[in-house]
């Protein structure tokens, strides 16, 4: 199991590798993505569809933080879309 963990706050904040890696690059190889971080302008909707659709079809999101992290409307079309492509 491998975990990824970043914080854009404090001193050392430059050194987060995680700025150099797309989101939905980081989301492909996990099976839970835990989301805790505060709801401002650059974190609004940072998981749309590009992470969903990126994320395995098993994966589980685990939102911690605030809700308007998640683009809600985008994670329901994602949901909708993978039941009838079920079908």
């Amino acid at each position: 199991m491998a975990a990824i963990s970043c914080t854009t706050q404090g001193p050392r904040s430059h050194l987060c590798p995680i700025h150099a890696i797309q989101m939905s690059e980081v989301v492909a190889n996990c099976e839970v993505l835990i989301i805790c971080c505060e709801l401002n302008d650059q974190t609004r909707h940072m998981i749309s569809k590009e992470v969903f659709l990126a994320l395995r079809k098993r994966g589980l999101i685990n939102d911690v933080g605030r809700g308007a992290v998640i683009d809600e409307g985008e994670m329901v079309r994602c949901l909708i879309d993978a039941r009838r492509d079920r079908r």
